[in-house]
């Protein structure tokens, strides 16, 4: 079906279904016949519509932000024993939802007045030891490190088996120490 003209009273919806239904900008610019996306922006700015949700999404990111996470992030056992030992006693698991993005985002916390093991954590997890402390109010200042979104959770399913292992009785209450 050819574009409707504008100002007629069929260019409003046509040109509402094809925002609506595009995967993006470009999309619906090139659908509309129109040589720019700056076209659409500026029809939709004057009908003051929103963007759809999936504009934002940019799913062709997954693979450029995954591609330096590698599928084993601890390799030896003893690390794993490690960054899950330090993980119960100074970590802290959290996962946060993302209202403007609609998702959910996995973070592991780590830390500690003592800057090595906070070191050791990172070459563990393959990440950059942290530059400097963190002031913490009038105390002493604490060395911070952070891992978020899929190297996160590969973490926590490398050392899933030692945490559990550990806590848990097979009847499902706790160990006496």
């Amino acid at each position: 079906m050819p574009r409707p003209k504008l100002g007629s009273p069929e260019w409003l919806p046509y040109f509402e279904e094809v925002v609506r239904t595009s995967k993006g900008l470009a999309e619906a610019a090139e659908r509309l016949g129109y040589r720019t996306p700056g076209t659409v922006r500026y029809h939709m700015r004057r009908l003051e519509m929103k963007s759809p949700p999936v504009w934002s999404r940019r799913p062709q990111m997954r693979e450029i932000m995954q591609r330096n996470i590698p599928q084993v992030i601890i390799p030896t056992s003893i690390g794993r024993c490690w960054v899950a030992g330090i993980l119960q006693g100074e970590g802290c698991i959290q996962a946060r939802f993302e209202r403007r993005v609609n998702a959910t985002y996995l973070n592991i916390d780590v830390s500690m007045a003592d800057p090595e093991p906070i070191f050791r954590f990172s070459d563990y997890v393959g990440l950059a030891h942290p530059s400097k402390p963190v002031k913490n109010h009038n105390w002493k200042p604490n060395w911070h490190k952070n891992i978020s979104g899929l190297r996160a959770l590969k973490v926590l399913q490398e050392i899933r088996p030692i945490v559990f292992h550990a806590i848990w009785s097979p009847f499902g209450s706790f160990r006496k120490p």
